[in-house]
């Protein structure tokens, strides 16, 4: 069964609008995490776990957002299900749950509670950089991608 590129599935995605992304998207996550800082700073700088814990998201989004855009800039030949799975479950899923768990906790968690899931946070970062590097090294194998494996 031949399976779908991201290249074939999306050939509309032009590398100038990828390019876009990848500077747009990541800052644009930073920026809000600070803008979120701005309004109260003495808030976060009184419990620095917090200021952590909301600087992780904003680190773990922008990853995963640059992820998504490698893939369709270097990885044209990734099949699109992993793409998809990557910007579902990576990116909407995991992403979006975690901002609002963070900020669910960021009114009402314990200083014990926030330093926990600043670290299940730093676990995902972790993540998705391994999938990342393995996304890298198994869909470019020395001119050959994973549907050349495949097929």
């Amino acid at each position: 069964m031949a399976t779908t590129a991201v290249g074939e599935a999306r050939p509309c995605v032009t590398s100038d609008k990828s390019w876009l992304r990848i500077i747009v998207v990541p800052c644009m996550t930073i920026f809000t995490c600070l803008a979120m800082v701005s309004p109260q700073p003495s808030f976060f700088i009184a419990l620095p776990w917090w200021l952590l814990m909301l600087i992780s998201w904003g680190v773990y989004m922008s990853l995963a957002a640059s992820v998504v855009v490698y893939v369709h800039v270097f990885l044209p030949l990734t099949p699109a299900a992993v793409d998809n799975a990557v910007h579902d479950f990576g990116l909407v899923g995991i992403g979006f749950s975690l901002g609002f768990i963070h900020s669910f906790l960021l009114t009402l968690g314990s200083k014990l509670v926030i330093m926990t899931f600043t670290c299940v946070t730093a676990v995902f970062i972790i993540g998705m950089l391994v999938l990342w590097a393995f996304l890298v090294g198994r869909c470019v194998i020395n001119g050959s991608s994973l549907l050349q494996e495949l097929a």
